[in-house]
């Protein structure tokens, strides 16, 4: 009589443990893929030439060469710069109008020279790089101005601007201009 229902609890336990295997090996694989191959990314350079290594989920690990003029004598400016000679890169792009004499890396994002402030290499539009300083992830100012990435936030006051973070995090991030309350991009794509 009770022998019925072994044979059903049996199976619903060989059912869980199909199920639990079945969530469990391919993050096995996974993270035994990562360990193996790596996900390191940066710059690597040997005497012959520079990569920007990088990791990317769909292809997996891609080494870009740079074409610069001298391999030997690149150096790393933080993670995501570098110079040789008269050339400046951001990974593996080169950073258009940067004097490599005078650049410098701010912070992550943010970088200038003794003429521009560039974001993530691009130069930033009416930034003083003379006074411009980083505030938090995506946000710098300057004197006269506020900026988000690369854009002047209009109306912004950098004596009175303040950034009100989301759940902790910088880039999830809100601020409030006069009579004007706006969120960073990322914020507005995940809530509206």
């Amino acid at each position: 009589r009770g022998r019925t229902h072994k044979p059903l609890r049996g199976f619903r336990a060989a059912a869980q443990s199909v199920t639990c295997l079945m969530n469990i090996v391919p993050k096995f694989i996974m993270l035994s893929t990562l360990l193996i191959v790596g996900c390191e990314i940066g710059y690597r350079t040997d005497s012959n030439s520079v990569n920007w290594v990088h990791w990317n989920e769909g292809t997996g690990k891609v080494v870009q060469p740079l074409d610069v003029e001298s391999p030997s004598a690149f150096k790393k400016l933080g993670e995501y710069y570098g110079v040789s000679g008269d050339q400046v890169f951001y990974k593996a792009d080169l950073v258009e109008g940067a004097d490599a004499k005078t650049f410098e890396v701010l912070s992550e994002s943010y970088s200038k020279d003794k003429e521009f402030v560039f974001f993530q290499g691009r130069i930033v539009s009416d930034a003083q790089a003379s006074d411009f300083r980083p505030i938090a992830t995506n946000y710098g100012i300057d004197d006269k101005a506020v900026f988000y990435r690369s854009f002047r936030i209009v109306g912004a006051d950098p004596l009175s601007f303040k950034i009100r973070e989301f759940e902790s995090s910088p880039v999830y991030s809100c601020y409030s201009v006069a009579d004007f309350f706006g969120c960073s991009e990322e914020y507005r794509r995940e809530n509206t």
